[in-house]
């Protein structure tokens, strides 16, 4: 496992926003190497479905320099099986034609082959 992914890891496991000083402690790296690291992490990371990262920039209150914290949070992706079987049932909605006999094909279709 890569430095990048367990400070993916851990940022998951915190949730909470995380700065570049904040891995740099953590991890025992320099807090350059933690600012690339960070950087990496907006840039790839959220185009894992598993991830969700939230980047803000902020002002450090004792500092004054500008910041990027990163908020990660492990992704609850929508199955795309359940995507389907909308799609699916709404596509079937259409074809059918308002009539009683039909009732029985649209609320049960499994009964009725």
């Amino acid at each position: 496992m890569s430095l990048k992914e367990q400070v993916i890891n851990w940022g998951a496991q915190l949730e909470k926003a995380i700065s570049h000083h904040d891995i740099a402690e953590a991890f025992a790296v320099s807090p350059r190497r933690a600012s690339n690291i960070l950087h990496r992490i907006r840039h790839e990371a959220d185009n894992a479905w598993y991830y969700q990262v939230d980047v803000k920039r902020q002002k450090r209150p004792d500092t004054g320099h500008w910041i990027t914290k990163l908020t990660i949070s492990k992704r609850t992706s929508a199955k795309p099986q359940q995507e389907f079987k909308l799609e699916k049932f709404l596509q079937t909605r259409e074809n059918i034609k308002p009539d009683r006999s039909q009732n029985v094909r649209y609320l049960w279709p499994d009964l009725v082959k």
